[in-house]
């Protein structure tokens, strides 16, 4: 999923899903605000896996998530190609609890 430029998105979620053969990433929060990303489970991704794209995201709610097998891409950022994290990001002003 990738929620692109949303803005405020209190009452969004991505919750409960299993993701998995992702060829580019799993979540991505790219400028969007007071989202929810809860009790997902990632498997085999390339890139990132749940990634919190640019630094002016704020207050998203990434919580109780696990990523298993997170592998590098052939393009992209130059960490999704040298070495992916399972939970990303540049912004200090967005919640990651419980995630594995």
């Amino acid at each position: 999923t990738h929620s692109h430029m949303a803005a405020g998105m209190g009452h969004s979620y991505v919750k409960s899903n299993s993701i998995h053969h992702s060829f580019q990433r799993a979540v991505t929060i790219h400028g969007t605000h007071h989202m929810r990303v809860q009790h997902n489970v990632a498997f085999d991704v390339r890139g990132h896996t749940y990634f919190v794209e640019d630094g002016v995201e704020t207050f998203n709610v990434i919580e109780g998530n696990l990523g298993c097998r997170t592998r590098a891409l052939s393009s992209m950022l130059k960490s999704d190609m040298s070495g992916p994290s399972t939970f990303w990001t540049s912004s200090p002003t967005n919640f990651f609890r419980h995630n594995v």
